[in-house]
This record gives structure tokens, sequence and C-alpha cells, in this order.
């Protein structure tokens, strides 16, 4: 074993990044495995910790999303509360359907780089990519503006889930998420009015309308390659057809933009 011995405690969030990061320089994937101490997920951890969502029933239970940096550090905060009631307050603070983690985040930001193709790779390696380009770009500013635009495209993300799996249609959701989203992200200038969504911790009806439209087509879409389905998904290709297809959002979508007086949809790859 290699042994370091980090001296000063207020240089250890600063140095073993780096001792992880160039111990490991001859493996791409072992730099995201060690992404955890990144300041960036340092800096998302702590305001996941400070930052109140709102009560969307407009009474006082607020409460907080849960960034899980670490693997099981939910679980870990959550037993150091020790007694039942202090647990259960703890709980009703941090509910476990608003835990997240750095997969999550990583499928989010990609998503919403219309790189629907690099999600469809899966998490590990969608996340590698994540890192690679978060390293070349050097780390981003994580302020309560990201961060509850952050939230707010979690939400934006969870939902088209929730309204994909009541289609019953089986096969293929992660693959259906991330096209839906971004082609959707696409199709409005990527002009969602997120506070809106984090005011309401939910999407509009509006939203949901246009989710379950786009989602039909971007499932038929991806069901008609003659080849692997799964293996079509990860194709820059197939993100590029999908876009050249003639599409009329659903009038309700304006209701859910910043500014609804811009064209809303794209007719065969030319914007209105």
């Amino acid at each position: 074993m290699k042994m370091t011995v980090i001296d000063s405690t207020e240089q250890i969030e600063k140095v073993a990044p780096k001792i992880s990061k160039y111990s490991n320089t001859q493996n791409r994937v072992s730099t995201a495995d060690f992404s955890a101490n990144d300041p960036f997920h340092i800096s998302l951890e702590k305001l996941s910790n400070s930052i109140w969502a709102p009560d969307p029933t407009g009474g006082g239970q607020q409460t907080m999303w849960f960034y899980e940096r670490a693997r099981g550090s939910y679980d870990e905060t959550r037993n150091r509360e020790r007694t039942p009631a202090r647990i259960r307050t703890w709980d009703a603070i941090h509910p476990r359907k608003q835990k997240f983690d750095k997969v999550m985040l990583a499928k989010i930001e990609e998503t919403w780089a219309l790189r629907p193709f690099i999600v469809s790779r899966g998490g590990q390696k969608n996340f590698l990519e994540f890192a690679i380009e978060m390293g070349e770009r050097g780390t981003r500013e994580v302020d309560e503006e990201y961060y509850r635009d952050l939230i707010s495209k979690l939400i934006i993300w969870k939902s088209a889930e929730k309204i994909i799996s009541d289609q019953n249609e089986p096969g293929y959701r992660a693959n259906i998420v991330t096209y839906t989203l971004s082609w959707l992200l696409y199709l409005t200038g990527q002009r969602i009015n997120l506070q809106n969504v984090w005011k309401t911790q939910a999407i509009g009806e509006g939203l949901k309308e246009t989710i379950d439209f786009l989602s039909f087509k971007a499932r038929h879409h991806i069901l008609s390659t003659d080849d692997n389905v799964t293996e079509f998904c990860k194709r820059e290709n197939c993100w590029n057809e999908l876009l050249k297809e003639t599409i009329q959002l659903p009038s309700s979508v304006n209701t859910e933009l910043i500014d609804t007086s811009k064209p809303t949809g794209i007719i065969g790859g030319q914007r209105e």
C-alpha cells in the first residue's frame, strides 16, 4: 500500500483529490471515480444542506433536497439522529424521494446539453463524459441560482419518468426520457421557466401534455431502427435524425416558457 499523510486539515479537501487523480492518470475512469472531492461537488453538497425548498401546498412544511456526494451518505447522515423521533423529523425534512447523486446529476446536465446519445450510454459512461467535460472547461460556479435550476431540472426529469411509465409502453424508459427532454429543450430554445418549477416543486399541465406528446414520437423514432435499439440510442446519428422530424408542439407549452411571444416549434429542422 501507499500512504500519504496530510498534516494540515485545511488542505485535505484541496490535496486529496489531486493525489487520487494523479495516481491514476493511466485510466480516465479513475479520475471520475474520485470526483466526489471535486470542489464542484463539495459546493453542491453544501448548498443542498442550506437551501430550503418551498412547500408546494403554500404551508410551512419546507423540505430539502439531499445531494449524496458520497455513496451511502444519505443513510449515514440519517442514522446520526439516533432516536426514532429525531429520525422522523429528519425524514420529514429530507424525503428519500428528494435524494439524488452524481450519476443523476450527470444525466440531467448532459440532457440539458442536448446530448441524449451520451446519456444513453449508461450512468457511469455518461458521468465520465460529464466529468471530463467539466475538467476541460474548468469547474463551473455553483451558486444558489444554479442549485435551484438544477433541482427544477431534476423535478422535470422525475416527472417525465412518471409520465412515460404511466403510458404502459414497456422498455427503453431511460432512453425515451433523455431524448424527449433534449428534444423539448431544442424545440423551445431552452426557454422552460425553471423558476416556476422551483416555486411549485412540480411541472405544469402544459409541460405534462408536451412531454407525453413528444415521448410517444421519441419512442417511435428509436424503435424505427433495424439495429439494436439500445445501441442505436447511443449514436449521435440517432439524435441528429430525430431533429429532422417535422413537429409542432402543443400550444399549452407556451404557458411554461419564459417568453411565450417567441416561436416554440421547429418544422423540418428549421425554426418557425
